[in-house]
């Protein structure tokens, strides 16, 4: 079942333990008929709360002026998202797989599903996928 986030973000958990360390990623449909575009694949030991809670809460700050919650700075997902939201894109935020931290670097499970999506970092820095009207880059 999808929920959705307070900007109406689609929130698709799968099969995926929730409170669990998990692989996400944030989809966009650009327009009616286009494929997906996956914009953003990240990861996290804390459950799904980063994803589906924070994300959506830091591009209302954004909308409303408001500083980001980790009061340094919007990173260019969070342009991806405000161009998006604002371009009426479909968004999609949806939950991979779990890892299991003993078995698996969750660091090298990220980058695997980065390459696999081709929004891989370049050095440790963030690309933008989106252009600030919500076309893609």
């Amino acid at each position: 079942m999808n929920k959705n986030s307070k900007l109406g973000f689609d929130l698709i958990a799968n099969s995926v333990d929730e409170a669990q360390p998990l692989l996400y990623r944030i989809t966009v449909v650009p327009a009616p008929g286009a494929d997906l575009l996956t914009i953003y694949v990240g990861q996290t030991i804390n459950g799904s709360k980063r994803p589906f809670e924070r994300y959506d809460a830091n591009v209302r700050n954004m909308l409303e002026g408001k500083r980001p919650l980790n009061g340094k700075g919007f990173r260019p997902v969070h342009h991806d998202l405000r161009a998006a939201h604002q371009a009426g894109h479909k968004i999609c935020i949806e939950l991979v797989r779990n890892v299991d931290l003993t078995a698996e670097d969750i660091l090298s499970a990220e980058r695997q599903l980065q390459a696999r999506y081709g929004v891989e970092p370049v050095g440790r820095t963030e690309l933008r996928v989106l252009q600030d009207d919500g076309a893609p880059i």
